[in-house]
């Protein structure tokens, strides 16, 4: 449908040690989906639905960025914002509002579970379509042939839908950041600190805003 696997590629993402593994009997398929994200697991069911006998193939989690670490949990985290400015500003409206205490592990608990029962509906619905679901990493071994764990798969047509992962810049203080990744394992609420953006010299220097950021003149 998309992709026609013609020369040999180990997936980027792949240990390379996955890929000398011995492997067993061929199963063949007509379709095969590299990625179980949002357009991996679309352009499976529908291969499926239109007859063609489809797996998909995926390390982690099903559903992708968006899922996972993307949209939903970054929405579950911008209401939860919402929520603390609103009791912020309820006794300006007349509101007593007492004992507003955050409990973050509370949240990342609530969270989680939120994220895990749509990786079950992804799971439901692939079983629904008949797709069958290969957890873990794919090595392009040869023309039209893909292995998993040992497990050889080859098809007339292979998407390679593996999505990306952040991109850290190498600059200075890189490594004091975190991306979307790590932000939703962190057990402990992160504390708020003021880093001065324009450090002592001979004398200080002013600090002007421009756009979303400070200028040091």
């Amino acid at each position: 449908l998309y992709s026609i696997i013609r020369h040999p590629h180990v997936y980027p993402f792949q240990p390379a040690a996955a890929a000398t593994r011995e492997t067993t009997m061929v199963e063949r398929y007509d379709f095969l989906v590299i990625g179980g994200g949002s357009g991996g697991i679309a352009a499976a069911r529908r291969a499926a639905e239109y007859g063609a006998r489809t797996a998909l193939i995926e390390a982690g989690r099903l559903g992708g960025t968006c899922v996972n670490v993307g949209c939903v949990p970054k929405k579950v985290m911008w209401n939860t914002a919402h929520v603390a400015e609103v009791l912020h500003h309820a006794g300006d409206y007349g509101f007593s509002v007492t004992g507003t205490g955050f409990d973050w592990p509370a949240l990342k608990r609530a969270r989680d579970g939120y994220v895990q029962r749509l990786n079950d509906i992804y799971r439901r619905n692939l079983e629904q379509s008949a797709v069958k679901l290969f957890q873990g990493w794919a090595v392009l071994s040869k023309e039209r042939t893909v292995t998993v764990d040992g497990q050889a798969l080859q098809a007339d047509q292979v998407l390679i839908a593996t999505g990306g992962r952040p991109s850290v810049p190498e600059i200075p203080g890189a490594a004091l950041g975190i991306t979307s990744d790590g932000f939703f394992e962190l057990d402990r609420q992160p504390t708020a600190e003021w880093i001065d953006p324009c450090p002592r010299t001979s004398e200080r220097k002013r600090m002007k805003s421009s756009g979303p950021g400070l200028l040091c003149e």
